[in-house]
């Protein structure tokens, strides 16, 4: 077919501004609410409209001016296939962009699930100003929505953390529950963490506000 090259051309060259425009805000505006939030238009945009342009170019043509698939089932059906790769690739590139993590989460869902492992570690959280990382810190992990023995699993995760455990000399931890969703890591009876957890879509989200000035302590004395 004769008008499938420039096609490609015109709907790549948009996808392509739309992607430049895009990373320029994302240059612009730092903030991680505000950029998901963008990033939903943004792939909402590309999902819908992206994929119901092609569909017409496949199967009326350019200018809408012929024919070329008269069943409107396999015009549903294209529609959909291309509506499912476009949300799929917006997911890929959010999270390759670290602005939306939705993708991740599912393939974190499976592994959970499926495969061998009880948690994974997400994230590192320091405050904004400590470039030296010297002050207080959080460390978040993602864990089953189901999980049962949380408060093993809670010092199991510590106790394998060879950063923390072994380096500030913990041997002696407990876990002590506080309220819903918030536990204590407890070292000889102080308190060296606290540990919230909450639920985050698929998963549970624990986060581990470690005390650097309590874990110094304890490996003085």
């Amino acid at each position: 077919m004769g008008f499938t090259k420039p096609i490609e051309q015109y709907l790549f060259c948009n996808l392509l501004t739309k992607i430049y425009v895009f990373m320029y805000l994302k240059d612009i505006i730092r903030g991680e609410t505000v950029m998901g939030l963008l990033y939903a238009i943004f792939s909402i945009f590309i999902t819908l409209f992206f994929s119901k342009q092609i569909t017409d170019v496949i199967c009326y043509g350019r200018h809408r001016d012929r024919i070329n698939i008269k069943s409107k089932k396999i015009y549903c059906l294209i529609y959909v296939f291309l509506t499912l790769f476009f949300g799929l690739l917006c997911l890929m590139m959010g999270s390759a962009s670290g602005v939306n993590n939705t993708f991740d989460r599912v393939l974190d869902y499976y592994g959970l699930n499926f495969g061998e492992y009880d948690y994974f570690e997400a994230e590192s959280i320091y405050d904004e100003h400590d470039y030296k990382h010297e002050g207080d810190f959080t460390l978040v992990y993602y864990i089953r929505k189901n999980e049962d023995n949380l408060e093993d699993l809670i010092k199991q995760i510590v106790q394998e953390n060879n950063s923390i455990y072994k380096r500030y000399q913990l041997s002696e931890i407990d876990v002590v529950y506080e309220t819903k969703g918030i536990y204590y890591i407890c070292e000889k009876g102080e308190v060296v963490a606290n540990v919230v957890v909450e639920n985050d879509g698929l998963l549970k989200k624990v986060s581990y506000q470690w005390s650097r000035e309590k874990l110094e302590q304890n490996l003085g004395g």
